[in-house]
């Protein structure tokens, strides 16, 4: 979750309240501008799961 988190700060993503990161999942909030990001990670058949919430989030290109 360490470079997950280092590439939203690097895209301009704030975190929003603190992390939860443990060994079994980790829940990650951010944002930027009026868009939020809520990201839960946990370890699946050696890789990872993730789902990603959004609320405020364009996604028109500009």
């Amino acid at each position: 979750c360490a470079e997950l988190a280092a590439n939203l700060k690097a895209q301009g993503w704030t975190k929003d309240g603190s992390d939860l990161v443990t060994p079994a999942s980790s829940i990650l909030k951010r944002k930027r501008g009026d868009a939020a990001l809520t990201i839960f990670v946990k370890p699946q058949n050696g890789g990872s799961e993730v789902k990603i919430f959004t609320e405020g989030l364009s996604w028109d290109e500009k």
